[in-house]
């Protein structure tokens, strides 16, 4: 294995079983798909609706 590939993988990486390898990608797979409606949701409580608007023509 090179080095440096294990820091990527997060708890996938001290699976012993592939049983254990498909439960942390899973678990893994879950808490990262709540990051972004989680992060979208901040913005949308903490950023007023000015400063958050995309401007198509630069204005």
């Amino acid at each position: 294995m090179r080095p440096g590939l294990r820091d990527r993988h997060g708890i996938a990486f001290f699976s012993p079983t592939l049983d254990w390898l498909v439960a942390a990608r899973i678990v893994s797979g879950a808490f990262a798909a709540g990051i972004y409606p989680m992060a979208m949701a901040w913005v949308g409580d903490n950023v007023a609706y000015d400063q958050r608007r995309w401007r198509w023509r630069g204005s």
